[in-house]
């Protein structure tokens, strides 16, 4: 009975971990979340250890990511099939983080109290570190990813990225873990790392603020953002493509006749138009005219021609299309949605068709390299639906000159807006690593901009027509010093708390 109590306390962890991806508070309960689990691995055998962890794991993606059966059946799969996905992403998602990290706590079981808190911290945040960067690694709902709405905390994402977050936050959970067990020196080092939370909660934003570098705020970038509320089944549709276009830029064009100065630029999102657009097209010549009408240039996401040979592929691709001139530059995907957009082979196709039935038959994206900005009057870093999970590709493509992160999406095929909330509130720690305002245009999802702090100061409404002009300020790459003061916040708290723990400790004794 008590192996049985301590298995069901072990996957409390789950609510409470998809719990702190959600909501005001989710921050807070991050703290204590992976503590039900870390108790019931404790003490147990590595083979028990290795069952519960992937039990936690599994469970956590299949609450996370409780939008993918819906989603799949909207696509064409069978229900069964649709709940053998999310099955499938979970554990692949989830399973190998718990499982190593859960081999590292039972490997130190026997080392000092700061040593098992130290080492499974570093596992977690390692291993969310490797997955993210392999190629065929997701890096949603990672530990760290709940501190979006603890601003302050947040901040520590432009030092280290979100897994210095996750090790952080781990570390609090482990520590209270052993402090349930009995342990006095992991009390001082909850009472430490929890101060050390709140006090950079509360200060990190004003510090960032101190030690940001000075830039020119009278050099503004002016843009204008458009969400369209055209179903996805039409907008698929070839003989749709005409009336697509005409319909979103007359509802552009009566947005720019109420305007008195003309933005820099127009900003449409992913896949606008969805047969292949090559540059002496009736399609390229008709939205070129409309560009020419404007006399500003238009920033937007499109389906071009695939660069190989195969059948049933295309380029997903940001374009940027200039007055008189043209297409003057495109960015191709380079990360695409598994199975249902990606056109690398998890598994072959044909298993994939028997699997998930039409869901596995919409066209697919060709994944090409593109690691540079979006060049032309000004640059800007660009990052197609998906690509804004990855923080190495953003990276990539942002140089000293870029203006903003432009992330167009396509989220038309969701059966909810679960999915683009979570990838809106991911997308935030692109802008805090980067200090750019992220500025994010969306078909049926989360269309806002946020800035270099995480903030979001702008988001428009859902699921109709709608836009809005918006001033992006000059921003600058964040400095050493930044990094330095950021850091040094939650470090030097902790320390200086466990250190006075201690030595009023013994002043007692």
């Amino acid at each position: 009975p008590m192996r049985n109590a301590t298995n069901v306390t072990a996957l409390l962890s789950a609510p409470l971990l998809a719990g702190s991806q959600l909501g005001p508070y989710g921050s807070y309960v991050a703290l204590c979340a992976l503590v039900p689990w870390l108790w019931a691995v404790r003490e147990t055998s590595l083979a028990r250890t290795l069952v519960l962890s992937a039990a936690v794991g599994i469970s956590y993606g299949c609450i996370w990511a409780a939008w993918i059966p819906a989603t799949l059946q909207n696509l064409g799969a069978p229900a069964l099939a649709a709940f053998i996905g999310l099955a499938m992403a979970a554990a692949w998602v989830k399973v190998p983080l718990f499982v190593f990290t859960g081999v590292v706590i039972h490997a130190s079981r026997t080392t000092s109290p700061l040593a098992r808190i130290i080492l499974p911290s570093l596992a977690f945040s390692f291993g969310e570190w490797v997955f993210g960067s392999l190629s065929g690694g997701i890096p949603v709902a990672l530990l760290g990813h709940s501190q979006i709405n603890a601003l302050g905390v947040a901040q520590l994402a432009v030092v280290g990225g979100v897994p210095i977050l996750s090790g952080w936050i781990a570390a609090i959970n482990c520590a209270i873990s052993q402090w349930l067990q009995g342990s006095a020196q992991s009390a001082r080092a909850s009472i430490a790392l929890f101060t050390a939370w709140l006090v950079t909660m509360f200060f990190a934003m004003s510090v960032a603020s101190m030690f940001r570098p000075d830039v020119d705020f009278e050099d503004p970038i002016s843009l204008l953002l458009v969400q369209p509320d055209l179903p996805r089944g039409e907008r698929w549709v070839e003989g749709m493509q005409h009336h697509n276009l005409n319909v979103v830029a007359e509802y552009t064009n009566r947005a720019l006749k109420n305007q008195a100065v003309r933005p820099n630029a127009v900003v449409w999102p992913e896949n606008m138009l969805t047969t292949a657009l090559s540059p002496n097209s009736k399609q390229a010549a008709e939205l070129q005219k409309w560009v020419d009408l404007w006399n500003t240039d238009l920033i937007t996401g499109m389906v071009r021609p695939a660069v190989g040979t195969a059948e049933g592929l295309y380029r997903s691709s940001v374009i940027r299309v200039e007055p008189g001139r043209g297409i003057v530059d495109a960015i191709d995907k380079e990360r695409a949605v598994p199975v249902v957009e990606s056109s690398r082979t998890i598994v072959s196709p044909s298993t994939a068709e028997r699997l998930f039935g039409a869901a596995a038959r919409w066209p697919k994206v060709e994944e090409v390299t593109s690691s540079r900005p979006l060049r032309g009057n000004f640059e800007l870093t660009p990052a197609l639906c998906f690509e804004v999970l990855f923080a190495s590709l953003v990276d990539k493509r942002r140089s000293k000159r870029a203006r903003f992160i432009l992330n167009l999406s396509d989220e038309g095929w969701m059966s909810s807006k679960a999915l683009s909330h979570q990838l809106a509130n991911i997308a935030a720690f692109r802008a805090i690593e980067q200090r750019l305002t992220l500025v994010r245009v969306a078909h049926g999802g989360v269309s806002a901009v946020t800035n270099p702090f995480g903030e979001r100061t702008l988001e428009l409404r859902t699921d109709e027509y709608a836009h809005e002009f918006v001033s992006i300020p000059l921003s600058a790459l964040p400095s050493t010093s930044e990094k330095w003061g950021i850091a040094s916040l939650p470090v030097g708290t902790g320390l200086i708390v466990y250190s006075l723990l201690g030595y009023s400790n013994r002043l007692r004794l």
